[in-house]
């Protein structure tokens, strides 16, 4: 009869007999390798493409830490709380429950208790005390896509993580190229066990053989080829969510993708001023995308094809309209005023509803001395607001964002390329992220600046106060919530 310490001996042994005996999960063969690699290193790093099953195997291997070391603890956390909560303990709980009782404990929400000192909890990142005075012979501490994930929180968990039982799993998309995560790759390399895994690693393209119901959560052949034909092949995204390798750390980039991830997974309160912003389509594959912005909170509204100016002003109204109902608040509409934009921007102003502001980007800049256009002016002071943005999460959005490039001319002044040097090297016109430049470049004050805001055509002296407040509850007047 096999004795509790034999059987946590074996457990310890064979990380991967667990999950596919205890845990009845069939790990593939790079998702074998992270299991090992936490079983035989004190610190590892998995930088990966989208979709290889990261999250499922830096689930497993938490629950296999705390079967096979009695009186451990397992601390686990993502850049945020939705991500550590719906991700991460979501795969937690569904491998606890596939173990049929095999695992003898109580788990909640993000905690799973096996005795008062032996447990699994999920944290979140804005409290980093939180992981300081965490002790025990054996403690692992995983990291879900750690490249989001402040430094701010290894500082904490130094203490801990010195321990001889400890270990560190750190696992995500490589989208930042600075931080721990990073640093694990490159600098710091000699004190990690780093794994890469691209979508060309996956049993998808190495013809691998797994079980159906694991192919299904694993990346595709047609998710990359559509993604190759959207993105293209020189795009940050590629980069990091195809081939799983850092984004190049080019000087020349406006908007780093490590931020508008970040700006895309952040959560703020609605706020003002309110916009609406349009960049009109002017021909063949472009498109027409309207945006709401509600002080740092940015969603698109609308997107399509086509180049009817008389449907997309009445577009712009009715989402202008919805925005306010109920209010006697006047929001600001921001459109391309270039080309068949200034169609738009005539009708807007003859129906006289709104306040309407033309943006083009080819006028001087306001700070001459520093940027020789608009365009320039305006992609320079959206990207140094980006850390209080509340972006969209649309893919196609990074996409855009990241895309631009910029030089500096004979006069020292940085010049973003135009629109058309973007699309001719993409192959695609970036509208989404043109039409959330707008929402920022011509839609009233910067979240930083002390502006008056408007209200009925007038200066409102309560505008201040409630563009402040903390609590959503004062936004009621703007409408309702994005």
């Amino acid at each position: 009869m096999t004795s509790a310490l034999e059987q946590f001996d074996r457990i310890r042994a064979d990380p991967v007999s667990f999950c596919r005996e205890v845990l009845r999960f069939e790990p593939w063969s790079r998702q074998r390798d992270v299991l090992e690699s936490v079983r035989d290193h004190t610190h590892t790093a998995v930088r990966s493409c989208h979709g290889p099953g990261k999250t499922a195997i830096a689930a497993r291997a938490a629950l296999w830490f705390l079967a096979a070391h009695p009186g451990s603890r397992v601390v686990t956390t993502a850049p945020t709380w939705a991500q550590v909560k719906d991700l991460l303990w979501r795969e937690i709980r569904a491998a606890f429950h596939a173990a049929g009782g095999f695992i003898d404990g109580e788990i909640f929400e993000t905690k799973l208790q096996l005795a008062d000192d032996w447990f699994a909890v999920g944290l979140s990142t804005d409290r980093p005390e939180r992981f300081q005075g965490h002790h025990a012979e054996h403690l692992l501490l995983v990291v879900d896509e750690a490249s989001g994930v402040d430094e701010s929180i290894f500082e904490a968990a130094t203490g801990f993580l010195t321990s001889p039982g400890a270990r560190l799993l750190l696992i995500g998309n490589p989208t930042r190229t600075s931080g721990e995560f990073y640093e694990a790759f490159h600098r710091s390399r000699a004190f990690y066990n780093t794994i890469t895994i691209s979508a060309f690693d996956t049993p998808a393209f190495t013809g691998e053989r797994v079980p159906e119901q694991v192919a299904r959560r694993l990346v595709s052949k047609e998710w990359v080829e559509l993604h190759r034909s959207k993105w293209g092949e020189a795009s940050p995204l590629w980069q990091v969510r195809v081939l799983g390798e850092f984004p190049t750390a080019a000087d020349d980039i406006v908007c780093p993708l490590g931020e508008v991830e970040a700006a895309q997974g952040r959560r703020c309160a609605a706020d003002v001023p309110i916009v609406v912003a349009c960049d009109v389509a002017r021909f063949g594959s472009d498109e027409t995308v309207i945006v709401l912005r509600r002080g740092p909170k940015v969603r698109i509204a609308k997107a399509y094809g086509g180049r009817d100016t008389m449907r997309t002003a009445g577009e712009i109204i009715r989402i202008a309209r919805q925005a306010v109902a109920g209010t006697t608040w006047r929001p600001t509409l921001v459109v391309d005023d270039a080309g068949v934009g200034g169609g738009v921007v005539d009708r807007l102003r003859e129906l006289g509803e709104f306040n309407v502001r033309p943006f083009n980007g080819g006028t001087a800049a306001r700070q001459r001395r520093d940027y020789p256009n608009r365009r320039s002016e305006a992609w320079f002071a959206f990207a140094e607001q980006l850390a209080e943005l509340d972006l969209d999460a649309d893919e196609q959005l990074a996409a855009d964002l990241v895309a631009p490039r910029y030089t500096l001319d004979s006069q020292g002044r940085r010049v973003v390329e135009s629109k058309d040097q973007t699309k001719r090297r993409l192959g695609r016109s970036p509208d989404r992220a043109d039409a959330v430049l707008m929402a920022f470049a011509e839609g009233g004050a910067s979240m930083s600046s002390d502006a008056a805001y408007v209200h009925d055509g007038a200066e409102d002296p309560l505008a201040r106060r409630r563009a402040r407040a903390k609590s959503e509850a004062e936004f009621l007047p703007y409408g309702s919530p994005l």
